[in-house]
């Protein structure tokens, strides 16, 4: 009986990823908070080429990243034949601007080093990111509307690894971008999220970890109540991705 489970979570272990190496770990697919799949592609440097949320059907919301000089310098969606395309400026790796397609409104960015936050001026109105250590979102505020409109990412262990522990970061350009999605920073992030504050409510994670550290699967509460578990399924450059 014992080695036949022993079996089964091996098998089970394998199927995910659970078995790649550490630095060669990358989160493929997932289901954030509905019953569509994420599911992630990248560039030979581990850079994240497109996130798909669907089944790849003509209903899916598609988000492609172009590079220069190692940045991210274009976003563009892509959803129901429709697409749009957000452009961005860099110093030093840093933001400073960014602009979207037939509009010719630059929209400048700050960045604070001391609380490692953008700041910027979109649509009027007043924006702030908050960054973790790790250059993930740890908090989206709306300056304007700051108790009604934010976002808020606790993490649970800084030891242990998040999904995109081995990827660049992605998420600060998902927001600038396409805020109306900034929900999905939760879960593209470095270290393993354990709460998300917002203002339609509070999201808890119940998370299971591989021997290695790796987020294995993530069980979602509202109101210690429990909606959804979430499986990561982890590939590496060398299987193929």
């Amino acid at each position: 009986m014992y080695s036949c489970s022993n079996d089964d979570n091996n098998s089970k272990s394998d199927e995910n990823g659970g078995n790649i190496p550490v630095d060669q770990k990358l989160l493929q697919s997932f289901n954030p908070l509905s019953n569509d799949q994420m599911n992630i592609i990248y560039n030979q440097d581990k850079t994240v080429k497109r996130v798909t949320l669907g089944n790849g059907s003509a209903g899916s919301l598609i988000f492609d990243f172009k590079y220069e000089n190692g940045n991210i310098f274009q976003v563009t969606g892509i959803s129901g034949g429709e697409s749009e395309t957000i452009y961005f400026e860099h110093q030093n790796s840093i933001i400073t601007s960014f602009k979207r397609e037939n509009d010719d409104m630059v929209v400048l960015v700050t960045y604070n080093p001391a609380t490692k936050s953008y700041a910027y001026s979109d649509d009027d109105e007043e924006i702030v990111l908050k960054l973790t250590e790790d250059g993930d979102l740890e908090k989206f505020t709306n300056e304007q509307y700051a108790d009604d409109n934010f976002l808020n990412l606790f993490v649970e262990d800084d030891s242990k690894f998040g999904p995109m522990y081995n990827a660049n970061n992605i998420s600060p350009y998902l927001v600038m971008a396409f805020p109306g999605f900034t929900i999905f920073a939760a879960f593209l992030t470095k270290r393993p999220v354990e709460v998300v504050s917002f203002k339609a409510g509070t999201l808890y994670f119940t998370n299971e970890y591989f021997s290695d550290g790796f987020l294995k699967k993530a069980d979602l509460f509202v109101n210690n109540e429990a909606k959804q578990s979430s499986v990561y399924k982890y590939t590496s450059l060398q299987a193929g991705n």
